[in-house]
C-alpha cells in the first residue's frame, strides 16, 4: 500500500497542519477512528477546508496517519509545543478476511430408474410428481448425481482482522 502524504512532512509543518485540523473539528467528540473517518469523508465542506492547505486530496491512508497522530499528540497540541517530536504511526500489516453469509438458491439432482408398465407419453414429470405428494418415491432416497447454485443473495457482511502479520518501520 502506498504510504501516507504525510510521512514525508517535516515536524514543523506537520505540527502547524495539526493545529489547523484541530480549528476546523470538534475532535474530542470522535470516540473511535470510524467516527472519525464517517465524519471526514461525507462531509464535503469539511473535505475541502482540510485538502486547501495541502492543495491535495486526503485519502484514506493519509487520514489513518493523522488521527493517529492526533491521537497520540494531544498533550503537545494543546500546548503549543512545536519543537517537540510528534509521535508518528509506523505502516503494519494486518491479515484480514471478508465473510459473506448469503442466501443460496441451489438445485439437487437425484436419478434412479423406475420400473413401470405405462406408456412413455403416461410417464412424465406429472406423474412422478403425484407419486412423490403420496410418498410411493423418496426423491431424496435416489443417487445424489448433481448440485448447481442457481441464485444467491447476501444478507450479511462482515470483515475481520485475523492477526497483525508485521510492522514496517522505517
Amino acid at each position: 500500500m502506498e504510504k501516507s502524504f504525510f510521512e514525508n512532512m517535516d515536524n514543523k509543518s506537520l505540527f502547524r497542519y495539526c493545529k489547523y485540523v484541530l480549528s476546523k473539528i470538534n475532535f474530542e467528540s470522535y470516540s473511535n477512528i470510524v467516527e472519525f473517518f464517517e465524519y471526514v469523508l461525507y462531509d464535503d465542506k469539511l473535505q475541502n477546508l482540510l485538502r486547501a492547505p495541502l492543495g491535495r486530496n486526503l485519502y484514506i491512508i493519509d487520514l489513518e496517519y493523522l488521527y493517529y497522530v492526533l491521537v497520540n499528540n494531544d498533550h503537545v497540541l494543546e500546548n503549543g509545543l512545536s519543537d517537540e517530536n510528534l509521535k508518528r504511526p509506523s505502516m503494519k500489516t494486518y491479515e484480514c478476511e471478508y465473510e459473506s453469509h448469503e442466501d443460496v438458491r441451489v438445485i439437487y439432482t437425484y436419478t434412479k430408474n423406475l420400473d413401470s408398465y405405462l406408456d412413455p407419453y403416461d410417464f412424465d414429470g406429472d406423474y412422478l410428481q403425484m407419486l412423490g405428494s403420496n410418498n410411493e418415491i423418496y426423491g431424496y432416497e435416489w443417487n445424489y448425481t448433481n448440485r448447481e447454485e442457481v441464485d444467491s443473495e447476501p444478507y450479511q457482511e462482515e470483515y475481520n482482522v485475523i492477526k497483525r502479520i508485521s510492522s514496517n518501520s522505517k
